[in-house]
């Protein structure tokens, strides 16, 4: 008894590949509508993509029946491929912006700590008495910035808004008996005539 040929299953690994029983022509079709809003786009956003694609444009500029595109659409799930190929498109694009900006930003700490060695060998090589007030200042000014970013810290100083007596207020009981001493560490409470 003969045995029939088993015809070989295609399997695709990826929803936008060719589908099992999708013949050549409606995947290909399926291709131009899929790629459709990445021809001649280099910055292209999640927006763009969705108003790129449509039927009746990809009948047009193939020359073929809108309701033979529409029928192949419905029947092979273009829509719901073709967007999972946006978000494959898209999670490559985003992983290959990160791993630049990692590497963007491993160039720039690196330049930078070449940069603080090389100013650091020129500071040791500085006489000292050359400087003027000034001079010191600045150099004292920028240390500190440098060393308050290096370690994550703001360089700026933050103010608040609000008083005392109304932070000491909304605090309620916690802050009775509190002591408050102003910037030049002097309690604000102390009697005057104290010697």
């Amino acid at each position: 008894m003969p045995t029939k040929k088993k015809r070989k299953q295609h399997n695709p690994g990826q929803p936008w590949e060719r589908l099992p029983n999708e013949g050549v022509q409606a995947y290909a079709h399926f291709c131009y509508y899929r790629d459709m809003p990445y021809k001649d786009k280099k910055n292209i956003t999640r927006l763009q993509i969705s108003r790129g694609r449509t039927l009746a444009k990809l009948a047009k500029e193939l020359g073929a029946s809108l309701d033979t595109e529409k029928n192949r659409s419905r029947r092979y799930n273009w829509t719901s491929r073709a967007g999972a190929y946006d978000d494959y498109v898209e999670r490559n694009l985003r992983e290959e912006n990160e791993a630049e900006i990692i590497r963007m930003n491993k160039l720039h700490a690196n330049a930078g700590r070449q940069m603080a060695a090389k100013a650091l060998r020129g500071l040791l090589s500085i006489n000292e008495n050359a400087l003027s007030a000034l001079d010191v200042v600045r150099m004292l000014d920028t240390g500190v910035k440098i060393e308050r970013l290096a370690r994550g810290q703001s360089t700026e100083r933050q103010q608040t808004d609000g008083h005392v007596e109304q932070a000491k207020a909304e605090a309620g009981a916690a802050c009775d008996g509190v002591q408050i001493i102003d910037d030049l560490g002097v309690d604000a409470d102390a009697d005057d005539t104290a010697e």
